[in-house]
């Protein structure tokens, strides 16, 4: 690294890649799914009300009030997931993170608020997907074996890691 470099913790690093409309995405924040919990959702930026949109549900797997202790912040609030959910809805479909305290019984809560919801929110509650990457993997894993989801359409599990000294 040199002097000029200035080291960034890892809750800022934001994601690089950029697509036409992302800065236009709108965001709902904090609407309340469970008690003392709550989700951001997402929208592309042509999305119009009453109309149901396909969505990603982005799963973690790290209970919040450990995630803050170590790094200052909920997982659904790091750059790299804002990053993430504004692809997502720049790309044409609804984006959800929340703030969990029990990763697997609050992904399924969110699940089902959101089909319970799904008109208020603008969701088609039969095409929903799942994202997960890292160590949040097995929670994303263990919703989608726990119960059958016919309305669940796609997931998306990345649980592998890049060693930089061999790029």
């Amino acid at each position: 690294m040199s002097e000029d470099a200035k080291e960034v913790p890892i809750t800022e690093r934001t994601v690089v890649y950029r697509i036409s409309g992302q800065d236009a995405v709108t965001v709902r924040h904090g609407i309340p799914y469970r008690e003392g919990l709550t989700m951001d959702v997402y929208y592309p930026p042509d999305s119009n009300s009453g109309a149901r949109t396909p969505a990603v549900v982005f799963v973690t797997g790290y209970p919040d009030p450990g995630f803050q202790k170590m790094l200052g912040c909920m997982q659904k609030d790091m750059a790299s997931y804002l990053g993430w959910a504004a692809l997502v809805a720049a790309s044409g479909l609804l984006a959800i993170t929340y703030a969990n305290r029990e990763p697997s019984g609050d992904a399924h809560a969110v699940l089902a608020y959101l089909r319970q919801n799904a008109a208020s929110l603008g969701v088609d509650e039969n095409r929903i997907g799942v994202w997960s990457c890292s160590g949040n993997a097995p929670t994303a894993l263990s919703v989608l074996i726990q119960e059958p989801h016919d309305f669940l359409k796609c997931a998306v599990l990345f649980y592998g890691f890049i060693c930089p000294s061999r790029l």
